[in-house]
Order: structure tokens, then C-alpha cells, then sequence
């Protein structure tokens, strides 16, 4: 009996974070140090033993200088990123909301070329990265940013990692078993 085709297994998405930032009226911003990319709130890859808060945490301060602690993060979507330049690998991203009182300063840190904080009237005048997280950035402005968990995307986050067949695997597996079917009865058939 001949082995199962080699069907490719989607690359498994890296989960990441996406910070949004306010102090009630503005969002804080960095405009990415990498290349192809321009203003964008902060985040990136979760560390291996990391939680999605400790690395929310951790990048807010990496990129901005501003300390958010754990705890205060509220997660307002969840998001499937495609690869891009600067991410040129498929994403979860948790986006979660934190709310500063009062002037906080920024500070420009790890891949960040500057930082600051912008009104939403400011925001159409500044270029933003074609990358996923641009939509909550979009939907801050417009005053529709909701304090809901997205599950369903949860779940088919944890279904992809569990690496579940795709409809394509599974039809490519089914058609090798109906070869394979028909080669056994081809084969009967001619031994007679």
C-alpha cells in the first residue's frame, strides 16, 4: 500500500498583540522603524511562557515607554493578520484597550522611529501601515471600538493550531483514499 500524499500544512499563525492606547481623547501611535511601514499602534509576537498581557505589557513599554500593567488590559478584537512586510507570516491578534489618565510623555524605544499621541480629527492626515490592526485604528476614529472578546475567532485560532485539516487536505485525502480503493479492485480484478 502506498503512502498518503504530502499535502502542505498552512503555516501556523504567530499569536501577537496590538495595543490601543488612549488617554480618552487621543491614541498614542509609533511610526514603525520597519521598512515599508508608517504609523500604527504598538505590539508584536508573544514570547514562548509569555501571556498575551504580559506581552501587551511588555511591548508598551519597549515601543512607547509608557508602563501598562497587566491587569488593566480589555481586549476590544481579535484579528487574522496576512503576512506583510515587516510580519511576512500569517497572525492572531489580540488587540486590547488601556486608558491613561492624564499627559503621559512617549518615548521612541525598539522599533519604533518616533511616537506620539493624535487626536481623532488627526488622524486622517497621518499615514498609517497597510497592516490588520490599521481597521481598529480606522474604527477608534469613528467612535466604534467595542469592549467585546471576539470567541468565534478565538476558537478558529485554536483550531488552526491544533492543526486541523483544512477542506483542501481533507479532499486531498479523500480523493488518495479512493485511488488507493480503485488500485485494490484494479488489482483484484486483474489477479483473477
Amino acid at each position: 500500500m502506498s503512502t498518503p500524499p504530502t499535502v502542505a500544512l498552512r503555516a501556523r499563525p504567530k499569536l501577537c498583540v496590538a495595543a490601543l492606547i488612549t488617554d480618552g481623547a487621543r491614541i498614542a501611535l509609533i511610526r514603525s522603524a520597519k521598512p515599508g511601514r508608517e504609523w500604527e499602534i504598538a505590539g508584536g509576537k508573544v514570547k514562548d511562557g509569555e501571556t498575551w498581557r504580559q506581552a501587551m505589557t511588555r511591548e508598551t513599554e519597549e515601543e512607547i515607554g509608557l508602563f501598562v500593567p497587566p491587569a488593566d488590559w480589555t481586549v476590544v478584537d481579535v484579528l487574522c493578520g496576512e503576512p506583510v512586510q515587516g510580519a511576512p507570516y500569517p497572525s492572531t491578534i489580540i488587540v486590547a484597550r488601556a486608558t491613561t489618565s492624564g499627559p503621559h510623555p512617549l518615548r521612541a524605544g525598539s522599533d519604533a522611529a518616533d511616537v506620539g499621541w493624535f487626536a481623532r480629527s488627526e488622524i486622517p492626515r497621518c499615514p498609517l501601515s497597510a497592516i490588520e490592526s490599521r481597521k481598529v485604528i480606522e474604527r477608534w476614529v469613528r467612535g466604534a471600538v467595542s469592549e467585546d472578546l471576539v470567541e468565534a475567532v478565538l476558537a478558529h485560532r485554536e483550531a488552526v493550531l491544533k492543526q486541523q485539516p483544512t477542506p483542501a487536505q481533507q479532499r486531498a485525502e479523500h480523493m488518495w483514499r479512493l485511488a488507493e480503493k480503485a488500485n485494490v479492485e484494479r488489482n483484484k480484478r486483474s489477479g483473477d
